[in-house]
């Protein structure tokens, strides 16, 4: 015969089904929706509501070994362990290293040549900001890739540009070019205030090591 379940037997079930759902609730509405742990059950990597990414330790893309290649993206108040670094431990002459990649047309891992570069395109930029006394971001200087000539079958040339200055008002007001190494070798360095008879010259250096100067601007 099978024995019925009364009220109070009943009102028990459904109170113990109830707090048995409480933890997957509380999971739902915590504030890290993503948590990893390591084997003593502490938080290596989380990611919040927000999105927000909090990894402790060491951080690695590319590689099993974190404590010999090591990612560091950004600590704003430390005063040695602050900024992004690429590590390199291997018995040869090779180094770290940054890329800045840039083709035209929609991203594709396998680029053809709708994908190729124009003259005149960016290729990649260091700037470094400040805050001026009015509490407004500035940017002081920058080092620039451009491409200076057309692409052709075999490579890209590209420039690398120094600019500074000091007055700026963002990206819509970039610095005067001081310094440029064109894809050819030729050195240009511009406005360099020399006294002689026209005003201020330009002291060019090309690609064959002769230093020259020119009331017009570097070739």
């Amino acid at each position: 015969m099978k024995k019925m379940m009364n009220k109070k037997t009943l009102a028990i079930f459904i109170a113990g089904a109830a707090l048995l759902a409480l933890p997957l609730i509380a999971s739902a509405q915590a504030t890290n929706k993503l948590v990893v742990q390591d084997s003593g059950q502490n938080d290596v990597f989380t990611v919040d509501d927000a999105g927000n990414v909090n990894a402790t330790g060491k951080s690695a893309v590319g590689t099993a070994s974190p404590a010999t290649s090591t990612l560091t993206i950004v600590d704003e108040t430390g005063a040695a362990t602050r900024g992004i670094g690429a590590y390199q431990a291997s018995s040869d002459t090779f180094a770290g290293v940054v890329d800045f990649r840039k083709m035209r047309g929609a991203y594709t891992e396998t680029p053809t040549t709708a994908n190729s570069l124009l003259q005149g395109d960016y290729v990649g930029a260091f700037h470094g900001w400040g805050v001026d006394t009015t509490g407004v971001w500035r940017r002081g200087a920058t080092l620039s890739y451009y491409v200076d000539a057309p692409p052709t079958n075999g490579g890209v040339p590209i420039a690398m540009a120094f600019f500074t200055g000091s007055n700026d008002n963002g990206l819509a007001n970039p610095k005067a070019e001081r310094l440029t190494v064109s894809s050819n070798g030729d050195i240009k360095i511009s406005a360099f205030a020399v006294s002689h008879v026209g005003g201020s010259a330009y002291v060019c250096v090309n690609s064959s090591g002769v230093l020259y100067t020119s009331e017009t601007g570097c070739p």
